[in-house]
């Protein structure tokens, strides 16, 4: 599948959608219910007495994290395949989907969609987390290298003000 506009993308992000929703759905169908498999939670709207209190998506619910699952996995692994011709020295290079390891890969990341999810929360935190540490390293560097050239006090005060208002708040 060669992605040469705008509609390819979108065909690409709607059969990962698709196979991913596919995917959710076999993850239901795994789910043991009363020591049983193959059975599917039908939607249902959960009461407390007379008054409703939530809808139960049942099944659509692990159809809808499938879907988007496989759609998040594009970003991380894309099934991308690049080809680079050479004709009269002009190299132009294409880029295309393997379909058959993109439905592999939607499926797969479909039924496990949940836990995919939580693993690429955990990953982005971390991501995050490094970066703040790295400002922060980058801030104490230049205070460091303040304190060496032999700014004066106000100056160090003022660039540690700085430093510590950026640093997250811990409980008391």
């Amino acid at each position: 599948m060669q992605l040469v506009d705008t509609t390819d993308f979108w065909i690409l992000i709607a059969t990962a959608a698709a196979f991913g929703a596919i995917g959710g759905l076999i993850y239901e169908l795994l789910l043991p219910v009363r020591r049983r498999t193959g059975m599917i939670e039908l939607p249902n709207i959960v009461r407390s007495g007379a008054k409703p209190r939530w809808v139960d998506l049942g099944f659509i619910a692990s159809v809808i994290v499938g879907a988007v699952a496989a759609v998040a996995i594009l970003f991380i692994f894309p099934p991308e395949i690049s080809v680079t011709v050479d004709v009269d020295g002009v190299s132009t290079t294409t880029k295309s989907y393997d379909l058959i390891k993109l439905v592999g890969l939607s499926l797969i990341t479909g039924s496990a969609g949940g836990s995919f999810i939580a693993a690429m929360q955990a990953r982005v935190l971390v991501q995050v987390k490094d970066a703040e540490a790295a400002s922060t390293k980058a801030q104490l560097e230049k205070i460091s290298e303040q304190a060496v050239a032999g700014d004066t006090q106000p100056s160090l005060v003022k660039s540690l003000d700085t430093l510590i208002a950026g640093l997250p708040s811990t409980p008391d």
